[in-house]
């Protein structure tokens, strides 16, 4: 661990009834601090993302967000799980008031856990090249790509379960992210994998991917408010509602150990180590 890093609280994020979810630290700090120390305490944590919060003199939270690997322009669970902390751990009340690289973005409670605010992306219709289509092994109903991001829909819930990319070879594409993406049955509206190609992984699940995806849907199934599933291997449960040019994402997190004795604004304890 990176000298002077305090201990991370590790939060699974965006869980399904079953655990699941997506993994995030979260590390809180009493000032700010530079980039390269930021990034090697990620790098030690190798969390899917670690988010750094510091808070404000208006009383707002600063976020930042770091693989192990780069800084993340977005990072859904990682702001899910913030709240999680900051709700859960220091009893700071809600809404919570984020200042983010997308902007401010607002933390509240809802029926089962939090929803907050990401700005939407709009999508364009896009031509993958042939050898993305032999690297994903499908093909698709329709592509669309944002600015960042692609959007592959596919007829069946069964491909959307079956795709087994080429993810070295899709790191050739001029996105970031890939989700792969249907409409749902029964309880799930949206049925979606999310695979970040530059970095050779699956995400597990992952709110910014839902920025993309929500409100796609929302377009084709006439409707605001969708339930979605992301059938990754640890799986995930999200709410996605459309309103304007913003998405608000829903989910449910678990604070899995506590690693932050001390409080690092005031000198006070706080609670035990780990669950």
């Amino acid at each position: 661990m990176t000298a002077a890093a305090p201990p991370p609280y590790l939060v699974d994020a965006f869980v399904t009834d079953d655990g699941g979810g997506n993994r995030a630290a979260v590390v809180l700090i009493d000032e700010s601090r530079p980039d390269e120390w930021l990034q090697s305490v990620a790098a030690d944590l190798g969390a899917p993302a670690t988010t750094f919060v510091r808070r404000r003199d208006d009383g707002s939270w600063a976020l930042r967000w770091f693989s192990p690997f780069t800084e993340l322009r977005s990072c859904g669970h990682g702001t899910l799980a913030a709240a999680q902390v900051l709700s859960q751990e220091f009893r700071v009340p809600a809404p919570l008031h984020f200042a983010t690289a997308l902007g401010p973005v607002s933390a509240d409670r809802a029926a089962d856990g939090f929803r907050f605010n990401f700005p939407a992306q709009t999508t364009e219709p896009w031509s993958l090249p042939a050898w993305a289509w032999d690297a994903l092994g499908l093909r698709p109903v329709e592509v669309r790509r944002s600015g960042r991001h692609c959007l592959v829909r596919v007829a069946e819930v069964a491909d959307v379960l079956g795709v087994r990319p080429d993810l070295a070879a899709l790191r050739r594409l001029p996105t970031i992210g890939l989700a792969v993406t249907t409409q749902g049955s029964g309880r799930f509206d949206i049925v979606t994998r999310w695979f970040v190609a530059r970095e050779g992984v699956e995400d597990q699940a992952t709110g910014t991917a839902h920025t993309l995806v929500g409100p796609f849907w929302a377009e084709r199934l006439a409707r605001p408010d969708l339930t979605a599933w992301q059938a990754s291997e640890r799986g995930g449960h999200l709410t996605v509602t459309v309103a304007g040019d913003q998405v608000l994402l829903g989910g449910r997190a678990v604070t899995i150990v506590r690693g932050e004795p001390v409080d690092p604004w005031n000198s006070g304890t706080v609670r035990g180590v780990q669950d």
